[in-house]
This record gives C-alpha cells, structure tokens and sequence, in this order.
C-alpha cells in the first residue's frame, strides 16, 4: 500500500503519515507480504469549508496482504487490498476493496499465457444525517487472459483479452482486446538490432 495524494517536500499540503510492510518467504517457495498505511489526505485548501475538526483530523487508511507462490513452468499470484477515506460529515465513510489472482503457465523459455481475475468492491457509504447508498461506486468482476511472447532479451509482445463485468441492473459489460510491445529504455539501441 502507498499513502493517498503524495506531496513534494516543499508542498504546503506536506502531512505526516506512516507507512509499514514485510514479507516472509518459506523454503516452498511461498512469498506473502502485508503492508498499511495511515494519515491526512486532504489538501488545506478545504479548511475554510470545514464546520467542524481540521483538515489532519481526517485519514486515509490502507492495509493489503499479497502472496506469490512458484514452482517449476508455473506461477501463482494474488492480493486483497483495502482503503478507507475518512471523510466530514460521514459516519461511514467511502472505502474500496480490491482483489486479484493470477495464473501463469511458462509455455517455453520465449512463451507464456496467463490468466487474471480481479475483483473491485465499493461497500456503503452512509452521512450523518442517516442518507445510505448500497455502493459508493459499481462494484466490477473483471476476467483477463493474456499470451506473451519474448522475441529477443529486451522485448515482450503481449495479446490479451479482457472482459469486465459490471453489477448494474443492466449487468452491462466491456471487453477489450490489447496488443502491447514492452521494451526496455535502457538497451533502446540493442532492442531493435
């Protein structure tokens, strides 16, 4: 997790906040790491607007898990992360979860397919003067299957297909069909050779 809405040093919205992650890995090959954050978020701009408390007052709160496991050709990934942003006027405050699993087969050394799926949830929002709102935003489902392809030690070309489901009356969806060359910056003069 990193701290919401980041400010230079020199910034007059500089605030304090803290920031922690570990890991462990066991012999299995097993990673699983946790990390949080906490702390002002709000720019001072909106004290004028405030009735009551001061910008520092409210926080914006973080905390994840992920794991990674690998053995032999395959690999498997994830992680669930929360955020909360304390908000004026809020009993329950806006928040947002977010999850991911990923599966990757290494077909050979040059070749790899993949699939992914994430999910995003937006609990319920409720003011002070009792409102409520089943979803801050619409929750989504989101399936991904991918091809890589390594033409040489500085390139990977990448197919994918993705389709996301969103949870409205509708159940309306999207698919998207991508094509990306990733390239390496530092050898841009060898890549192309």
């Amino acid at each position: 997790c990193w701290p919401v809405n980041p400010q230079g040093l020199t910034s007059p919205n500089q605030f304090a906040q803290w920031t922690a992650g570990g890991g462990y890995t066991f012999a299995s090959g097993l990673h699983v790491g946790v990390s949080g954050f906490r702390g002002p978020y709000l720019d001072r701009l909106l004290q004028p607007f405030l009735a009551s408390g001061r910008v520092a007052d409210f926080s914006a709160t973080g905390s994840g898990i992920d794991a990674q496991w690998a053995r032999g050709w395959w690999s498997l990934a994830g992680e669930w992360q929360r955020f909360t942003f304390g908000l004026p006027g809020f009993v329950q405050s806006p928040s947002e979860q977010a999850a991911y699993a990923e599966l990757k087969r290494i077909v050979t050394p040059r070749i790899y397919v993949a699939a992914r799926a994430t999910i995003l949830r937006f609990p319920s929002v409720e003011d002070a003067s009792e409102a409520r709102i089943d979803h801050g935003a619409i929750p989504q489902r989101i399936f991904e299957f991918g091809l890589g392809f390594r033409p040489n030690n500085h390139q990977l070309l990448k197919a994918s297909f993705k389709r996301a489901a969103f949870s409205t009356a509708r159940g309306e969806r999207d698919n998207v069909l991508a094509l990306q060359l990733v390239t390496s910056v530092t050898a841009l003069t060898r890549a192309f050779r």
